[in-house]
Parts: structure tokens; sequence; C-alpha cells
């Protein structure tokens, strides 16, 4: 028993130490999308540059050229700065911080871009749509970081009960410990008791204490990444050890872990901005 716990432990380890790794190459790609915007919109500021000194050299030499010629040569230039493409940009970058909740970096972004969506040469009808849609999507961006917070107040209430709760098991559990008593036929004549049976029963359980802490650790860090659904598994996986463990008073534990199921999943938001321009 002691080896299969172990076991235990050691895969949930591997599957935390998996999660920050994750965690880590997503933080990579958040700065690699920051990093190529930036590039784009210097990219933006040499092109416009360049655009208005072609602009200067032409003027005095449109005779010698035909109208035609002009305006292919303008139309290649903006065409190579198209301000659909740098908007879209940072809308999808303020997505991928949704995603890895980053919620205020996420937020910070999209009022920035609000503040600036008048310097992009977008046609008018595009523009008013798009300011409408961003207001929206900083106000579910704001909705979604409350209901979040709330969700994790709770969480954390929940958890701390279930651990206090375990961890008086833990002090305790020789008072706790109430053997399953096994009748047999015979023991009305004989009476028979192993010395070696409730010490193994009761480090069995103990082991199930442990396995259940690390486990709700587990269950924690899920939902603050917003894996919902691996949250829920992983109450289940708890609720199952519970069973394991029959001489335990579970009315108040199986009561707090079916309280921590019952936290509402928050949706993350979809940004409607984004949606306009794809």
């Amino acid at each position: 028993m002691r080896k299969l716990f172990v076991a235990l432990s050691l895969l949930i380890v591997a599957w935390m130490v998996k999660l920050n790794y994750d965690l880590v190459q997503n933080s990579k790609q958040l700065q690699e999308l920051q990093t190529r915007i930036l590039h784009s919109e210097q990219a933006n500021a040499n092109a416009n540059d360049q655009l208005v000194a072609l602009q200067r050299q032409l003027a005095p030499n449109t005779s010698g050229a035909t109208a035609s010629d002009v305006a292919s040569s303008e139309s290649a230039a903006v065409h190579a700065l198209n301000p659909i493409i740098l908007v879209k940009q940072q809308l999808q970058l303020v997505q991928f911080a949704l995603q890895q909740q980053q919620d205020v970096y996420a937020f910070e972004q999209l009022q920035k871009l609000n503040q600036e969506i008048a310097a992009y040469d977008l046609a008018p009808a595009l523009q008013q749509s798009l300011y409408q849609a961003i207001n929206q999507d900083l106000q579910n961006i704001q909705q979604y970081h409350d209901n979040h917070q709330n969700q994790l107040d709770q969480l954390h209430l929940v958890f701390r009960q279930i651990d206090q709760q375990l961890n008086q098991l833990l002090l305790s559990q020789t008072q706790q410990y109430q053997p399953v008593q096994q009748k047999h036929f015979w023991s009305r004549w004989f009476k028979v008791e192993s010395t070696d049976q409730p010490q193994t029963e009761l480090m069995n359980q103990r082991l199930v204490l442990k396995e259940m802490q690390i486990r709700l650790v587990l269950a924690k860090q899920l939902l603050e990444s917003g894996q919902y659904d691996e949250y829920q598994q992983t109450l289940l996986d708890v609720n199952q050890l519970l069973r394991q463990a029959p001489t335990f008073n579970r009315h108040a534990l199986s009561l707090l872990l079916e309280k921590a199921k019952q936290l509402p999943a928050v949706a993350m938001p979809k940004l409607t901005a984004l949606a306009i321009l794809n």
C-alpha cells in the first residue's frame, strides 16, 4: 500500500510539474506574440514613412508616369501595412492572454487598443463597429475577472475547511479509527483478534488521507488555471478515495466535497471585436 501511495504521489507531482511547464511555454508564446506585434507596429511606422517619401517623390514626376503606375505603387505600399491585420494581431494577443488566465493584462491591452484605434486607417463604419465591440469586450472581461475571482474565493474557503477536516483526522486517527468487524458463526464461541490488522488498516487510512490532500492541491491548481472539467474529475477521484475508507466519519467531508463540486464554471469571454474582423 505504501508503494502504491508513493507511486500515486509521484504521478501527481509529475502532473503538477507538467502544468507548470505548460504555463512557462504559454508565457513564452505570449511574449513571442507581443514581440511580433511590436515588430508589426514598427514596420507599420516605417512603411508609413516610406509611403510619405514615395508620395513626395512621385508628386513632381507625375507627368512622366501614368496614373495607373502611381496608383499601383501606392496600393502596394498601403497593402504592405494593412491596418486590419495589425488590429487583428492585437486582438489575437488579447484573446490568447485570456486563455492563459491573464485577464488583467488582456484588459489593459484591449483598453490601449481602444484608445489607439482612431490612428488606424480604417473605414468609418468598421471603426465605429470596432469601438462598440471593444467597449462590450471590456465590460465582458471585467465581469469575467470579477466572477473568476469570486469563484476562487469560494474555492479557497471550501478547501481550507476540507484541509482542516483532513488534518483533524490525521491528528486524531487513533480515536477516529473504528475497524470494521467481520462476524462469523464461530465468533460466539471463540474470539480471535489480530494484533497487526488494526495497525495496518490505520496506516492505510493515513495514506488515503495524504493522497486526498495531494489531489486537492492539484484540483485547486486546475481551477485556478481555468481547467474546470479536469477540476471536476479530480474531485471525483477524491470522492472515490473517501469511499475507499469506510471507517472515516465521511459525512462532513462529503458535504464539503459536494460544495466544491457545485462551484459554477466561469466561461472565458470570446472577443466580439475579433469576430468582426474574422
